[in-house]
């Protein structure tokens, strides 16, 4: 795969979190810059005066990361940029950013709901599916507002 090719998969969008990640973290690792999106690889510590050892690898880490980057910022669709305009250049936090961004609807329930999608957490599309449920019931307890 070429590295100057893009995914063929959908981009990040308001419900497709749980797929595209995973599709996201198998191109990025095709690509060859997952180790720096998951900080499995930091920047080399350069002594001082810097070696040109030390320049030439950290000059390379640095070019991974701003391909780990961009990478992810091509694959969202603009309204989902929101969540990493601040920390564009920085893959690790993007990626957290939009991890964080898709568990926001578990924070946003009241704690009594939670049970009903303890085990799908990670997946925000499955969450509203579970909770629309909930809702429909029309129980005492079942409403939840979000």
């Amino acid at each position: 795969m070429s590295s100057s090719s893009m995914p063929n998969f959908a981009k990040l969008n308001a419900s497709n979190y749980p797929s595209w990640c995973g599709e996201m973290q198998a191109w990025l690792r095709a690509q060859g810059v997952w180790c720096i999106v998951s900080g499995q690889s930091t920047a080399p510590r350069q002594s001082s005066p810097p070696k040109d050892t030390e320049e030439a690898a950290l000059d390379a880490w640095n070019t991974k990361s701003d391909k780990a980057a961009g990478y992810i910022y091509l694959a969202v669709e603009e309204n989902q940029k929101i969540h990493f305009a601040s920390i564009s250049d920085n893959p690790v936090a993007m990626w957290a950013a939009l991890a964080l961004a898709a568990g926001y609807i578990y924070l946003a329930v009241e704690e009594n709901q939670k049970i009903h999608f303890a085990s799908i957490s990670d997946n925000p599309v499955a969450m509203w599916a579970a909770l629309a449920l909930v809702h429909l019931q029309k129980r005492p307890g079942a409403r939840f507002n979000a």
